[in-house]
């Protein structure tokens, strides 16, 4: 079971809904000033969501950290909090399984013992990103190929370093930046990135993908963002 299971407060700055489908798998990337902080989004049957993460489980950030399940009653949005959510990457391939057995795979990813600092994480190299691709080769479904996680991996974080752009000029030009929603595909394929349904304005179009690219991520370079 998760160390620690935070509600999330209800905020009317916590940007407008984004659309995720029923008994679907996703994963999401906040910018940080290094990086970013990526979390699973799961949900059931009836689109109820929960956010998974490995985070700090108090209320300092270099603290000890551990296994984090958030309800999110009102539903996937365009933040989390403050923190601008730059993309949902779906799994395509994912299988859905009840929350309890996602809770239990989550819990047993890191088998470190009592709750470490985030340097000591850091340094057995244990982070939001390796902890979610080692639940990820836990519940692929069995055909999946082992490097699948690894992949899924390497496109979501490519794609997040072009959307972290989009967003950096967004903030700099005090433009509204737009959560995209997209599937994690098989590298070399075609992939549009869309806004969530919830927004398409004409003056948010030009943050996004305006046609079909190609993904990168096999070759560990930024893909194309407009």
């Amino acid at each position: 079971m998760p160390t620690s299971t935070i509600k999330e407060r209800p905020s009317y700055s916590a940007g407008l809904p984004v659309d995720l489908e029923p008994d679907s798998l996703y994963v999401s990337t906040i910018p940080l000033t290094q990086g970013f902080h990526w979390a699973l989004i799961h949900v059931d049957p009836h689109g109820n969501a929960t956010r998974h993460h490995w985070a700090a489980t108090t209320n300092d950030p270099h603290g000890p950290e551990g296994y984090v399940c958030q309800p999110m009653p009102n539903g996937p949005r365009m933040k989390a909090g403050q923190q601008p959510i730059l993309a949902y990457f779906k799994i395509p391939e994912y299988v859905p399984i009840a929350l309890p057995v996602l809770q239990d795979v989550c819990a047993a990813a890191f088998a470190c013992g009592p709750a470490r600092s985030a340097l000591q994480n850091r340094a057995a190299n244990m982070s939001p990103r390796t902890w979610i691709t080692r639940v990820l080769a836990r519940v692929l479904p069995v055909p999946a190929p082992p490097q699948r996680a690894v992949e899924i991996e390497d496109f979501v974080n490519a794609h997040s370093h072009g959307y972290g752009d989009a967003y950096a000029r967004a903030f700099l030009f005090r433009q509204t930046y737009t959560t995209l929603v997209l599937p994690v595909i098989p590298c070399e394929s075609p992939v549009r990135a869309v806004p969530s349904a919830a927004l398409r304005r004409p003056e948010q179009v030009s943050l996004t993908s305006r046609g079909p690219t190609q993904c990168t991520a096999c070759h560990r370079t930024r893909p194309r963002v407009p």
